[in-house]
């Protein structure tokens, strides 16, 4: 759900769901003239702003019209390729299947149970948690992921996987042609599963699948208290390359509305 390019792009189904609307920001560093330019421009609400930790960020405290909060630390990790890596699966009977839209429900049932506790974070924070509930934040996701289901040059796949006859976890890939880099923006367990070596088998299967695309490069990332998913990417030889942190603006006209 980011956008690698300088400028402010339109978040449309936060901005349909929350009732305010949304922006996203995504870069290594901000473009000062920019931002400022757009910001004023489209008159958005909300923003979430995704910056390398450790950058400028002295344009987000001179915005007097917007109260500032971080979020979110994002730690990003990488595998280049050719590499030696776990060829095993823990489980060589689960299944991977490739999702379409006629297995939307099944999707939206894992997302569901599997991402309940922390869908996006927004609730979280002190200046929205009255706007925004993990409910919402689900439907985000939802909508937002049901496009890959639909995605014509296969380059946008959700994995579905099937253990001993059940739908247990998801995982998401986009696949970018011109940089031959694989990244996973999303995945689920369901939480019965979590301790049986499930989140191993996403990631090594997911490695095959970047090495036989011709990918050079994997990427993924977790939150910076996600230990267990930290844990799991350093067990399976993932490198740490660096981490982002994760702002929301919130327009102060809406500061004192509920």
């Amino acid at each position: 759900m980011v956008n690698n390019s300088p400028h402010i792009h339109l978040s449309i189904y936060e901005s349909d769901i929350f009732q305010l609307k949304t922006g996203r920001y995504h870069a290594n560093r901000i473009d000062a003239d920019i931002f400022k330019t757009e910001l004023q421009a489209h008159h958005f609400d909300l923003l979430n702003v995704r910056i390398r930790k450790g950058e400028d960020i002295s344009v987000l405290n001179q915005l007097t019209d917007y109260a500032l909060e971080k979020m979110v630390e994002i730690k990003n990790f990488e595998m280049n390729f050719p590499m030696q890596y776990h060829l095993s699966l823990n489980h060589e009977d689960i299944e991977f299947v490739a999702a379409t839209f006629a297995d939307k429900a099944i999707l939206d049932k894992l997302i569901d149970e599997s991402m309940s506790e922390e869908p996006i974070g927004y609730f979280k924070t002190t200046l929205l948690k009255s706007y925004v509930n993990p409910i919402q934040e689900l439907q985000v996701l939802k909508q937002y992921y049901a496009h890959f289901l639909e995605d014509e040059d296969h380059n946008k796949v959700i994995w579905l996987l099937q253990y001993q006859s059940q739908f247990c976890a998801f995982i998401a890939h986009e696949y970018d042609e011109v940089r031959k880099t694989l990244n996973c923006p999303l995945s689920g367990i369901l939480p019965a599963y979590r301790q049986l070596g499930i989140f191993s088998d996403i990631g090594r299967f997911t490695f095959r699948r970047a090495e036989a695309l011709g990918g050079i490069r994997f990427s993924t990332g977790a939150r910076a208290n996600n230990h267990a998913s930290i844990k799991a990417f350093e067990k399976e030889f993932l490198q740490h390359y660096a981490s982002d942190e994760v702002y929301i603006l919130l327009h102060k006209k809406w500061l004192n509305f509920n």
